[in-house]
């Protein structure tokens, strides 16, 4: 215990960093955010039904056929959800296949999230997925990559044991006492693995339940910790700019009380910054649009 709360006292501590250097993503690199965008809106509840079956396949072939080859690999997921919407059972299950065995879909993950449509569509099928990836699955990912997953899930159940326990019981401080193990766990997962650049993204659905507590309750840590590694994924090609840029705006204003950088997130208008040119060329150093051009996207961030 004594041990615990002194590792929480000097993470606390260390989270005085400073933003090292602005990312500037390459044309390159702007180029296939523009390509993912398409993407992106195709697969988006809204304009689902506004494109056939053509239209997206030809977008997401411009995806699989980019260099950038890391993060096209999610896009195996987006393509192979649209597939499965609309009743392409075979070849949504090609796709899925192709995100199981590029370590972009965990099991549990499959099985849970695409049960109703498959049971609907082929249950058969959806039953021998799931035994081929489980059979699969220590034969894909590494010992090393095995261990954050459990690690990560681990953390996922202690945060929502303690919730569901405030919820009855409410005790701040069990909350406070549970998210600074997790931020603790983080940061060991972080410092124990220093050969992959972003171990949370082994299981992204997970550390999404993590981050949408910590990061909200905790900017500074972010800032500290987990900005540096989204950063030079952004820079790489493997991150979505607006994302990056909603939770660093969110992050600076709540930690620091600094004004918006990016003029994605202002705290609605309160913390506006009133230089719009600067903002303006901060966000074209990471491919986003004019400030004038910016749809209203202020309300909870996402960080996933």
């Amino acid at each position: 215990m004594r041990k615990t709360t002194l590792t929480i006292i000097i993470l606390i501590a260390a989270m005085t960093a400073v933003w090292a250097q602005e990312p500037v993503l390459s044309n390159r690199i702007k180029k296939y955010f523009e390509l993912h965008d398409v993407v992106d809106k195709m697969a988006s509840e809204n304009y689902f039904a506004n494109y056939s079956d053509e239209a997206i396949k030809t977008a997401y072939n411009n995806i699989f056929k980019s260099d950038v080859s890391i993060y096209k690999k999610r896009a195996y997921v987006t393509y192979a959800e649209i597939l499965l919407k609309r009743k392409h059972t075979a070849e949504a299950i090609e796709y899925f296949d192709k995100a199981f065995y590029a370590k972009e879909l965990l099991p549990r993950v499959f099985e849970k999230r695409y049960r109703k449509q498959f049971m609907e569509q082929d249950s058969i099928l959806f039953f021998n997925k799931i035994k081929e990836y489980k059979e699969n699955y220590s034969k894909v990912f590494t010992y090393q990559e095995l261990r954050i997953i459990e690690q990560i899930s681990a953390m996922v159940s202690a945060d929502q044991l303690a919730r569901n326990y405030d919820n009855i019981h409410p005790s701040s401080a069990l909350i406070m006492y549970t998210d600074s193990l997790t931020m603790v766990n983080m940061v060991k997962i972080i410092q124990e693995n220093p050969n992959i650049l972003d171990p949370f993204a082994l299981d992204e659905w997970s550390y999404f339940l993590l981050s949408r507590h910590i990061f909200t309750a905790y900017p500074q840590f972010w800032l500290t910790y987990i900005e540096p590694i989204w950063r030079q994924k952004l820079i790489e090609g493997h991150y979505i700019p607006l994302t990056y840029a909603r939770t660093y705006d969110q992050c600076i204003i709540k930690a620091r009380g600094e004004k918006s950088f990016y003029g994605v997130w202002d705290d609605n208008g309160h913390a506006a910054n009133p230089d719009t040119a600067a903002v303006n060329k901060h966000r074209t150093n990471i491919g986003l649009c004019p400030l004038e051009e910016q749809k209203p996207i202020n309300g909870f961030f996402m960080t996933y």
